[in-house]
Formats: structure tokens, C-alpha cells, sequence
């Protein structure tokens, strides 16, 4: 378990997969009596919800864990969801550019990774290198939460 953090647990309905889902995610406490918390890890499948984002979760005593409630804050940070289409394609040396540029992901399997883009990166650089590879077949990309920073 990490330093003054708590797992979060998000129920919701994925649209992507057409079914009801479950996912933990890490989550400082910034105010436990008040349930608030904020988010650490990238979001896989959760809509809506991006890294730093501020949250608050009720305790369920039964299941002794948190539940996700609501996004109290957005932190401005955007999510993007990365799936290799071509089995060929080296998904790793992406993800090391990609990180290069400032944005971390975390890889659920060689095939789909979910990405952070901060808030003060530049995201018109990063569009443009996933639609480069779009383009070409490798990926598919998709952005689940595109901040107002990033809009522009």
C-alpha cells in the first residue's frame, strides 16, 4: 500500500465494451472527512476521469474499501487511450517517446496502453504523432477525457 494513499473503486457502465465494469485506481487523501482524494494511477477504461483529478468516495463498511462518488475538481489533465493495431509495431519504443514528451501511460497488455498528457504539455505534438500512426494502420487511438487545455 502507498504512503498515504487508498484504492478507490469505480463502478460503471464501459460504452467501449458494452457492459458493466469495475476498476481500482490509487488515490492520495487530501481530506479524509470529507471523503476527497486524488487520483494517481491512468485510468484504463473509467470515463470521464483523468489523473490529479479531485474525487470523493463514500467507506462501505461491508466491502471495507472506498466507492468513487463524484469528480469534486478537474485537474486539467487529459487521458488517451492507445490500442496496437499491427502486431508488428513496437508499442514500447511509443510509449518511450510519448514519455519523452511528457506523458507517462501505464500498459495493460502489448496491445493497449492508457496515456496522462498533462496539463502543460503540449498536446498538439502528441495528436499528431498517434494520427501519423493512425494513418498508417499501426494504432488506433482514442481521447477518452480531453481537457480545455488541450481542446485548443
Amino acid at each position: 500500500m502507498r504512503h498515504n494513499s487508498q484504492k478507490i473503486l469505480f463502478k460503471f457502465y464501459s460504452e467501449i465494451l458494452g457492459k458493466e465494469m469495475a476498476e481500482t485506481l490509487w488515490a492520495k487523501v487530501v481530506d479524509k472527512k470529507k471523503g476527497h482524494f486524488q487520483v494517481e494511477n491512468i485510468p484504463f477504461y473509467i470515463p470521464n476521469l483523468a489523473t490529479d483529478d479531485l474525487i470523493q468516495a463514500e467507506y462501505l463498511e461491508k466491502e471495507q474499501t472506498y466507492l468513487f462518488k463524484e469528480i469534486v475538481q478537474y485537474s486539467g489533465n487529459s487521458i488517451v487511450r492507445v490500442i496496437r493495431l499491427n502486431k508488428s509495431f513496437d508499442t514500447e519504443k511509443l510509449r518511450l517517446k510519448l514519455r519523452k514528451l511528457g506523458c507517462n501511460s501505464e500498459q495493460w497488455n502489448e496491445d493497449y496502453f492508457a496515456m496522462e498528457v498533462p496539463q502543460k504539455v503540449n498536446y498538439k505534438k502528441i495528436k499528431k504523432e498517434l494520427s501519423k500512426l493512425e494513418k498508417k494502420e499501426m494504432i488506433s487511438f482514442a481521447e477518452a477525457v480531453l481537457s480545455d487545455a488541450h481542446q485548443k
